[in-house]
Formats: structure tokens, C-alpha cells, sequence
């Protein structure tokens, strides 16, 4: 029998299982919605009703109201360097607001 230090991951794990199941790009939409809500912090977090990413180079945002959207505008440098950790989401460039 396996010990748990001979066993990989948990995170290696469900990686693969989502990579096997057709689940990849599911896992990291939520991963990414995870990541803008520590990010953004509580406030503005509640005020984004939509986040999207198809895996491409641009992640497209819904925010409740004007003021939200100019704060994602102006911070977007900040936080796509902060989003862009892991190789998956690198190529990143770009937070849209719809």
C-alpha cells in the first residue's frame, strides 16, 4: 500500500482528472474567478457579476455600475500582473469590461 508521501498532489491529481474528462477549461474559469475575488478584494468582488475566460489572451468582466468599471480599467496593469501567475493563464493581456 501507498503511503501519503508516495502519493502525487491532490492539486496534480484533480489536473489530470480534469484534463482526462474534457473538465480543463471549467477548472480554470473557477480557478480564475477564485483569484479575481482574492485580487479585487470583497467589495469589488460583489460588485462583478460576470467573469469570463476562454482560455485566450483576454478575460472579460461585468461589473454592476460606472465607477466599477473605471476602477478595472484603471488598475488592469496591477491586477493582470497578479492574475498571470501560472503558467496557464501567462499570455494574459488584456481586462475587458461589458
Amino acid at each position: 500500500m501507498n503511503s501519503p508521501k508516495d502519493l502525487p498532489p491532490l492539486g496534480d491529481w484533480v489536473k489530470a482528472w480534469a484534463k482526462r474528462y474534457g473538465h480543463t477549461g471549467a477548472m480554470q474559469q473557477e480557478l480564475l474567478r477564485n483569484t479575481w475575488e482574492q485580487i479585487v478584494g470583497p467589495a469589488l468582488a460583489s460588485r462583478t457579476h460576470a467573469l469570463r475566460w476562454d482560455g485566450g489572451s483576454i478575460v472579460w468582466v461585468r461589473m454592476s455600475d460606472a465607477a466599477s468599471q473605471q476602477e478595472v480599467h484603471l488598475r488592469q496593469r496591477e491586477w493582470l500582473d497578479a492574475l498571470r501567475v501560472g503558467e496557464e493563464r501567462a499570455h494574459l493581456k488584456e481586462i475587458r469590461t461589458y
